[in-house]
């Protein structure tokens, strides 16, 4: 996967494409966002933590160049939480919708082409508490998924490092 894609980018592709919502309705964790004082539904992605479980350097040569190229790659448990909520009753109401999102078949779809899976079984948990005189409805499901990263870079042949200078003493 070209390093350029973030799999938290494409879950919320997913989230805003299968609960049709806006652009500015689906952030990602840790930017700058004040909740609005609509009751419109509001989803916020985070990427939690990962836990690496295979890593592997492979050698392979370039098949337009035919360079040797060392091949990095890691595959990962990603914990991943969705946070929904809104000012309203819209949060509790469709919450539900999120689970039958991330199994659907456009997130199949995306799944397949970025190479990566989204466990099963989500957790959602009832998160809501007051936000100064209002309460604020949210509800945060957690969830794995599993990803692989790679990156490849050229590497000298072994035959092809410069040649040592031999001094005796005479």
């Amino acid at each position: 996967l070209p390093m350029s894609k973030e799999f938290i980018k494409i879950i919320a592709l997913i989230i805003e494409h299968e609960l049709d919502l806006k652009k500015d309705q689906v952030i990602l964790a840790n930017q700058k966002f004040d909740i609005p004082s609509d009751d419109r539904l509001y989803i916020s992605i985070e990427l939690m933590g990962s836990r690496p479980f295979g890593v592997k350097t492979a050698y392979e040569a370039d098949p337009i160049t035919g360079e040797l190229l060392e091949a990095q790659s890691v595959n990962c448990q990603e914990m991943y939480s969705i946070l929904a909520y809104s000012k309203g009753a819209t949060a509790r109401q469709r919450n539900w919708e999120i689970a039958p999102a991330l199994g659907s078949t456009f997130a199949q779809q995306q799944q397949e082409e970025h190479s990566f899976k989204i466990g099963y079984l989500p957790r959602m948990t009832d998160v809501s508490g007051l936000d100064g005189a209002a309460r604020l409805n949210r509800y945060r499901l957690t969830f794995a998924a599993l990803v692989a990263y790679r990156k490849s870079k050229p590497v000298e042949y072994f035959d092809q490092f410069a040649q040592p200078t031999i001094i005796s003493n005479p």
